[in-house]
């Protein structure tokens, strides 16, 4: 019903009568299947609909369909200018992640996105995503699957905020190189031990799986 109330809202806003028609094309559906969707709405109190004619949404359809087409429009522009995809499938992603956010989820994403407005000229951070992208590096792994004298590259910290902080404190932070010592698993154990700097350090099986690096030649 999501994308019924957003079509709504978009013929509105260009002007044009919102109908089973104007929504069929829109929608790219059939006209029996607007009208049981319509139906649906009505009994919802989302839209009003004359018969044979126009369809109004409601107060509170209105500020739905608002809700949803402001999702929409800001995961485009994440997905499609910040990741630097094609519109096409900006927005076909934008389609299946709209439905999935909570209020505080999207009020996180629109901080996101005022934050990287604030600190990038338009185009610049596409740039800068599509040539990392292009660097080829290899995908990051956890800490805990490398191999014994394998280095990695530490990439990223993930997981929850204790386990982040006691990563930071072992140095294991982006930019860093490590090396295994002795791999998670050895001779029955939970822990690893690497290599940083000259200095082995033993890390957890539980902050090892935060890590994430890439495998370096």
């Amino acid at each position: 019903m999501e994308d019924y109330l957003e079509a709504a809202l978009i013929l509105e806003l260009e002007g044009r009568d919102v109908a089973v028609t104007t929504l069929a094309e829109r929608l790219s559906v059939s006209k029996p299947s607007v009208v049981s969707c319509v139906k649906r709405l009505i009994e919802a109190d989302l839209v009003l609909h004359e018969q044979y004619g126009k369809i109004h949404l409601t107060e509170e359809g209105r500020e739905r369909a608002l809700r949803i087409y402001r999702r929409h429009r800001f995961l485009c522009d994440l997905v499609g200018n910040v990741l630097s995809l094609p519109s096409d499938r900006a927005a076909l992603l934008a389609c299946e992640m709209e439905h999935h956010l909570d209020e505080e989820t999207e009020r996180n994403l629109f901080g996101v996105m005022d934050i990287l407005a604030s600190r990038f000229e338009r185009g610049v951070l596409p740039n800068l995503v599509r040539e990392k992208a292009e660097e080829g590096d290899d995908a990051p792994l956890p800490l805990s699957l490398l191999k014994k004298n394998q280095e990695g590259l530490v990439k990223h910290l993930l997981g929850d905020r204790a386990v982040q902080e006691t990563g930071r404190c072992l140095g294991l932070v982006p930019g860093a190189v490590v090396r295994c010592l002795v791999p998670l698993g050895h001779e029955g154990s939970h822990d690893l031990v690497v290599e940083m700097d000259g200095q082995p350090r033993l890390v957890t099986s539980r902050t090892a799986l935060a890590v994430w690096c890439a495998p370096l030649p």
